[in-house]
This record gives C-alpha cells, sequence and structure tokens, in this order.
C-alpha cells in the first residue's frame, strides 16, 4: 500500500527498488505480479557490498533487520519499523535513521500515514 500511495502521489516523482532475498521469494513475484511500472525496480540476491552501494542514496523504508543496518551504515536516509523488537536495543543508530514503533509492538496496528509522513519530503 506505501508503494501504491507513493506512486499515485504527485509529491513523489522518484522510484520504488524493492530488495529481496532467498526468503522474500513469494512476496517478490506478488509484488512483480501487481507492479507494473518502469518507476518499480526488483534487486534480487545482490552481494552485501552492492548492496550497500545501491542504498547509499536512497530513502530506505525496512524493518527491524540486517539490511536496514546496511542502509543506515552506508548513509542512506533510514524510516525503520519496528514491531515487538526494542528500537532501543536493535535500531541502528544515526542522524538519517528514524524509527517508528508500532502501537503496543503490533505492526498491523502502525498506520500507512505514519509512514507516508515519515517519509514525507525526504525524496
Amino acid at each position: 500500500e506505501l508503494g501504491n500511495r507513493l506512486l499515485s502521489s504527485t509529491d513523489f516523482a522518484g522510484s520504488i527498488l524493492i530488495i529481496t532475498g532467498e526468503a522474500d521469494e513469494l512476496q517478490a513475484s506478488r509484488l512483480q505480479s501487481a507492479w507494473h511500472n518502469p518507476r518499480v525496480r526488483f534487486a534480487h540476491h545482490l552481494p552485501l557490498t552492492h548492496l550497500a552501494a545501491v542504498l547509499e542514496p536512497t530513502v530506505f523504508v525496512g524493518h527491524d533487520s540486517g539490511i536496514s543496518h546496511l542502509a543506515a551504515a552506508a548513509g542512506a536516509t533510514c524510516v525503520l519499523l519496528f514491531g515487538p523488537t526494542n528500537p532501543e536495543v536493535w535500531a541502528p543508530h544515526g542522524p538519517r535513521v528514524k524509527v517508528l514503533q508500532a502501537p503496543g509492538g503490533d505492526l498491523s496496528q502502525l498506520s500507512l500515514e505514519a509512514v507516508l509522513g515519515a517519509v514525507s519530503g525526504m525524496w
């Protein structure tokens, strides 16, 4: 839904890069079937050094994961979504990292509007 809203927004002229690994095959194939848009690209199974270079100039939206740490370390502007894990313990730190903690630790309770508000104008 976040991608759909960004792609339909007149304020967002950028593109969306979906980063996938082995564990994401099913979700990635669903997104590829749904999004036939030249502004959407998929990066499958990139070596970490290449992925860091790709992430450096981006606005990265992700969750509590190793890739989020890589994005922050590479210098990406990050909006990180945290559910049941404690961002004070597990989130990367930095001036370009913004953390959104889901109410009650339940990511399904984190509103799309909150995420859109966090990324708005970052591009």
